[in-house]
């Protein structure tokens, strides 16, 4: 049986992957969306770039469903030049740069909240949410944890849910 067409869709980030368990926002989130309140997965390059590193973060992202691009891309073109354009005005895409335009495209093409921890730091001022304004002009709505878990406790409210 499939999961009803109202879920709000939220996108995990590879920063997102929370494998012990210690953020608070992203544990409550999960619980949300075991729960059947939210539908909460990863792009298929974050979904990629989450499984490295240690054993136990390849464990809990393993648990995850991703969502992906499709083969046609025709349509995508345009989109994945004006995002790059956002977060990357030089145009010089290295590897994670790549893996950020292609991660947001999805959350663009699918409808999907965007849910990050990249940016808008003294260390990193720009990044993904130092850009939200700007993608969100996209079309793409990017948030923080906290952010991710204050929607998802809306959806959480009875007669709450997407349009």
């Amino acid at each position: 049986m499939g999961l009803p067409l109202n879920l709000r869709l939220f996108l995990l980030d590879a920063n997102a992957c929370n494998s012990r368990q210690r953020i608070d926002e992203l544990t409550e989130l999960e619980r949300l969306g075991r729960e059947g309140v939210i539908e909460l997965q990863y792009t298929e390059t974050t979904w990629d770039e989450a499984r490295r590193g240690s054993e136990p973060r390849d464990e809990k992202v393993a648990k995850f469903l991703f969502t992906g691009l499709p083969a046609d891309s025709a349509h995508q073109g345009p989109w994945r030049e004006a995002i790059t354009r956002v977060l990357f005005p030089d145009g010089s895409l290295n590897e994670s740069r790549k893996h950020d335009v292609e991660a947001l495209l999805t959350a663009k093409m699918s409808g999907g909240v965007f849910v990050t921890r990249d940016g808008a730091s003294k260390s990193q001022p720009r990044g993904i949410l130092g850009s939200k304004d700007e993608l969100a002009m996209l079309g793409i709505e990017v948030v923080n944890f906290t952010q991710a878990l204050r929607i998802a406790r809306t959806e959480a409210q009875p007669g709450a849910g997407p349009d």
